[in-house]
């Protein structure tokens, strides 16, 4: 979920800060950064917030992948 949001040019952080280097007066670039930011930060936070779809046994395709290996990490049947 994490790496989606990021990879969405609108809710990415860095491509928000961007245009920032334009302003020169601290009071446009407080409000600036602040209305950039607001909601490309809060989609991020969601975005870490969700739970993955799938558990530890499947791919983020949903394909099953097997049983986890544990300790003594045996070969799996």
């Amino acid at each position: 979920m994490y790496v989606a949001a990021q990879n969405n040019p609108a809710k990415n952080v860095g491509a928000g800060l961007e245009p920032v280097v334009d302003h020169s007066n601290g009071t446009t670039f407080q409000a600036f950064v602040s209305n950039a930011l607001s909601g490309r930060i809060s989609a991020i936070s969601q975005a870490t917030k969700s739970p993955e779809p799938f558990d530890v046994n499947h791919d983020q395709n949903g394909v099953f992948d097997g049983p986890i290996n544990f300790t003594p990490y045996a070969a799996c049947q």
